[in-house]
């Protein structure tokens, strides 16, 4: 454990101060309507494939700020912890594919995202299954 000592510096107590929460509910409803997609070939020496895709509109209702009132324990210390608001109109893409290169192994690649007016989140994923 770091201690802080010096002149003006009071000397730190052993031990963890435990953080208080105050609870309190909030609600977020949200509400996702689109289509999804699936395309499957197969080639007799060259393995399967599929193909999917996902397209969905993504509503928030209610409160769409999350935050949290925190103090700590014995010292009274309160703050406030926040975090980004959520779109309230969102857009929820995602396309990929799927080899099966073998009866036991597959490569996936695949890019899902969300787009909203103001903030935007964008991912690549790659996979590989072994079965056994």
């Amino acid at each position: 454990m770091n201690r802080v000592e010096g002149v003006g510096v009071p000397r730190e107590r052993r031990g963890c101060r435990p953080v208080r929460i105050k609870l309190t509910r909030k609600h977020r409803l949200f509400l996702a309507r689109g289509a999804h997609g699936n395309l499957y070939a197969a080639r007799q020496r060259h393995g399967a494939g599929a193909a999917r895709d996902v397209r969905l509109a993504k509503y928030a209702f209610g409160d769409v700020t999350p935050s949290a009132a925190l103090a700590f324990q014995g010292t009274g210390a309160a703050f406030t912890v926040a975090g980004v608001p959520i779109a309230r109109n969102s857009a929820l893409v995602e396309a990929g594919f799927d080899w099966r290169f073998s009866p036991w192994a597959k490569l996936g690649l695949a890019y899902p995202g969300e787009l909203a007016a103001n903030a935007q989140a964008h991912a690549i994923k790659g996979a590989f299954t072994w079965d056994f």
